[in-house]
């Protein structure tokens, strides 16, 4: 991904769902701004985004994307600010 990249790969809404797509904010990543909607995770919003190799694995450095679309998805790890490891699954903390 290089410059802004757009949520091109977003479903369509759903009945239920947690995003609430009238509060847009945008996060980077790698250098990269990437859309998200509050209620996103930060794997929902780069997949969304068309990113399908979100980590590697420590052993092997093998690639590491989404296993499931559950939010309890065990796939990935990033590491936010100061916070390594956090679960793909997380959202961003003191948002308003």
């Amino acid at each position: 991904m290089s410059g802004t990249v757009s949520g091109a790969m977003r479903l369509s809404p759903q009945p239920g769902e947690e995003i609430d797509r009238k509060r847009p904010f945008s996060f980077r990543w790698n250098g990269d701004s990437v859309p998200a909607f509050d209620g996103d995770t930060i794997a929902s919003a780069l997949a969304a985004s068309g990113l399908r190799v979100f980590s590697r694995s420590y052993k092997y450095h093998r690639p590491r994307g989404l296993l499931t679309a559950n939010f309890h998805d065990p796939g990935c790890f990033f590491q936010v600010g100061d916070e390594p490891t956090c679960a793909a699954r997380t959202g961003w903390p003191n948002r308003p």
